[in-house]
């Protein structure tokens, strides 16, 4: 199931799975020509856990894989900016 409200207009589609997760989690996300990205997951207090960006992605769909096996149980943030745009969502790890 997925932890994403519906993106707006314009607002890139992002998807995290599986969620809860144990050992790793997939963000697919599907961007527009040329995209910049971002990506930053942060715990609950808010320091970075996991940072990747990249540019001239080409237009479509995309994925990163998280390992979590070096995370404590819990929620963490997701927080991923194509373009200038923010998208948030969640994501629970379980041990």
């Amino acid at each position: 199931s997925s932890a994403v409200d519906e993106p707006l207009t314009g607002a890139p589609l992002l998807d995290i799975f599986p969620n809860p997760t144990l050992q790793s989690a997939t963000v697919a996300f599907t961007v527009p020509d040329n995209a910049a990205m971002t990506l930053v997951i942060t715990n609950t207090v808010g320091i970075p856990v996991f940072t990747t960006s990249a540019t001239g992605l080409s237009a479509g769909d995309h994925a990163i894989v998280w390992n979590t096996t070096e995370v404590a149980s819990g929620a963490y943030f997701v927080r991923m900016t194509i373009n200038g745009l923010v998208h948030h969502s969640t994501l629970q790890v379980v041990k």
